[in-house]
């Protein structure tokens, strides 16, 4: 959740803020689907522990392909943007620590610093 899901809606939220979208519907920008894929497989992903009862890739694609573009799912960017800045730190801070724990290369960390940077000061 603190990898695969949670970051990705927060991500796409303060995006989403941005450009207005209307709805968290996901697949309706190939822009913000492929921002949150690249987070999840290409950044989220070395860090990822694997649970042992679902594969965490497979689970960024049921995500990615399956639950954010379901349109009986919609949602407010706006709500899921809510209190972000209580939730970075759980959200993206693991990975970076997770980075940092297995002495991985943090300059590989592009676009979850895009996220943060893009986070509007309170």
């Amino acid at each position: 959740m603190c990898t695969c899901l949670n970051p990705l809606h927060t991500a796409m939220s303060i995006y989403g803020c941005m450009l207005a979208t209307p709805h968290q519907r996901r697949d309706a920008d190939e822009d913000l689907r492929s921002f949150i894929q690249k987070i999840g497989y290409i950044e989220a992903m070395p860090v990822v522990v694997d649970p042992g009862v679902l594969n965490p890739y497979e689970f960024i694609g049921a995500v990615i392909n399956r639950r954010l573009p379901n349109p009986f799912m919609p949602d407010a960017p706006q709500r899921i943007a809510t209190d972000t800045s209580q939730k970075l730190a759980i959200r993206f801070g693991e990975t970076i620590k997770a980075y940092q724990a297995r002495g991985l290369d943090k300059s590989n960390l592009v676009l979850i610093p895009l996220v943060l940077a893009a986070m509007p000061a309170t």
